[in-house]
């Protein structure tokens, strides 16, 4: 595309030139990982796991987005304040400690990656 200037600088028309590319039909726009994965924005956090639980598939430094705004149900990962401190737990409805537990969000996403990774 030609865009043609006036004096001061300004477009004053656009034109198209040349043949169009065969891979504009296969053009995407960029990924947005907000767009993605956050559904409801005031109510996401983004947090990192400081350590790692393989009974929840969570490494150490993995990012977990977690919506405050989602209702916990059975089998949720859960970011739940436990002892006055953070912590994740796969929520269990029927155990007699959930009574106890005090939800804070639920985990929406995890992303974990594999740069370095070495078990």
């Amino acid at each position: 595309m030609v865009k043609d200037r006036q004096k001061n600088g300004s477009v004053r028309r656009s034109r198209v030139t040349g043949f169009p590319s065969p891979a504009d039909d296969f053009l995407e726009s960029r990924l947005d990982l907000n767009e993605l994965l956050v559904e409801h924005p005031a109510a996401t956090f983004f947090m990192r796991a400081d350590e790692a639980n393989a009974d929840l598939a969570i490494e150490r430094e993995d990012i977990l987005i977690v919506d405050r705004s989602l209702e916990a149900v059975s089998g949720s990962l859960v970011v739940a304040v436990s002892e006055g401190e953070l912590c994740l737990h796969r929520l269990s409805l029927g155990k007699s400690d959930v009574e106890s537990l005090e939800v804070w969000g639920v985990v929406r996403t995890v992303i974990h990656s594999f740069v370095g990774f070495c078990g």
